[in-house]
């Protein structure tokens, strides 16, 4: 998740599961001169005006989802939850439920204690949740795909990487949105990394949860994508508890009235987490996290090396594997003026990772 309310452009909402499109989404504008002409603004007002128009005019409803609650979860509530999980495994096809899962329900209290939480002790509504987060998760091939699968790009140039923790203890995912943009080639894979990093996050921080802070400065209209919006939401609710604060840090101007409007259509528990700062290592940022935490590209004092997996490939060495063609990949690298020349096939070390293709891609921003 590299920025839940970020990207760019308009298309007809969906997910790669056809069930999920009516009971997901949490506000949706689907006539077609809206999208025709959302698609082609790059005015600020007038985006803002049709938004305004066509979604505060005609809400949906919200999504709804907590992020902390006072509620007492026993172990025989927990014990109830695994025996209709392990009740509903007897009967049920297997496809249902990926092995990744079933064994963490099993063996890890967190991943059935979360859905009590959330539905406050409602076994029947937790057991709901749980079994459809697990069918999602299994549909969608979240266990199917490791860092390795999605292109170094995807990573870097949208500053991805789990580091350090907030002033309370919590993990920190960072990301940006500046080079945000929208491929039709690759908008499927870009649902699967986000995802992927979701699901990454979610792991990696346990009960404690994790907090995600993206770095706005450079953003503008091109980078605003209200579908990916409304996805990045629609699978929050599939990782209860998980995600304490978000920050997002200098929101130009531009995007300010825009964001307010999207932000109506979250689910209030969820907004009260989101928070505007300015400033990064010298600014409001340091409220929450210590600047040793915070990296340099947001005048932080961290020291250590960017954390990206150690194993990623360029877009150019594994673009076949998606399905993609090369007039696609020249297109691509040619968006972003990153050259093709000089990139291992695949980079095995973390630290060559930072050298052969951070600095192509450090200085590029796409604006509106």
């Amino acid at each position: 998740m590299y920025g839940i309310f970020w990207q760019c452009q308009h298309r007809p909402l969906h997910t790669d599961n056809p069930k999920d499109n009516d009971k997901t989404f949490s506000a949706s504008a689907q006539s077609s001169d809206f999208n025709s002409t959302l698609l082609h603004t790059t005015d600020a007002l007038t985006l803002i005006h049709l938004i305004d128009h066509h979604l505060l005019l005609k809400p949906k409803k919200l999504l709804i989802m907590s992020t902390t609650t006072t509620t007492t979860i026993t172990p025989e509530a927990i014990a109830r939850l695994r025996a209709q999980f392990e009740a509903e495994l007897t009967t049920s096809p297997s496809h249902l439920y990926h092995p990744v899962d079933i064994d963490r329900v099993r063996t890890e209290d967190w991943q059935v204690k979360r859905f009590l939480l959330e539905k406050e002790g409602n076994e029947s509504l937790a057991f709901q949740a749980l079994l459809s987060a697990l069918q999602w998760k299994a549909s969608f091939g979240v266990h199917d795909r490791g860092d390795s699968h999605y292109p170094a790009e995807l990573w870097l140039l949208n500053d991805i990487e789990i580091a350090g923790q907030d002033r309370q203890g919590r993990l920190v995912q960072w990301g940006s949105i500046r080079n945000k943009r929208y491929f039709k080639p690759i908008a499927a894979l870009a649902r699967q990394f986000v995802a992927h990093v979701l699901e990454r996050a979610d792991r990696a921080a346990g009960e404690g949860g994790f907090v995600i802070v993206s770095d706005a400065a450079g953003g503008g209209l091109a980078n605003v994508d209200l579908e990916m919006n409304q996805f990045n939401q629609a699978i929050l609710v599939h990782y209860p508890q998980a995600l304490k604060a978000m920050y997002i840090v200098d929101l130009p101007w531009l995007l300010n009235s825009l964001m307010r409007l999207m932000m109506t259509f979250v689910d209030p528990r969820l907004r009260a987490t989101v928070h505007f700062v300015r400033g990064g290592g010298a600014g409001e940022l340091t409220r929450y996290i210590d600047p040793a935490h915070i990296p340099s590209s947001l005048a932080g004092g961290r020291r250590f090396s960017r954390t990206f997996p150690g194993d990623l490939v360029p877009l150019e060495r594994c673009y076949r594997e998606h399905g993609l063609e090369e007039a696609f990949v020249e297109h691509f690298y040619k968006v972003y003026k990153l050259e093709r020349t000089g990139v291992p096939k695949a980079v095995e070390d973390k630290n060559n990772v930072e050298e052969e293709l951070v600095e192509k891609v450090k200085n590029v921003a796409i604006k509106a």
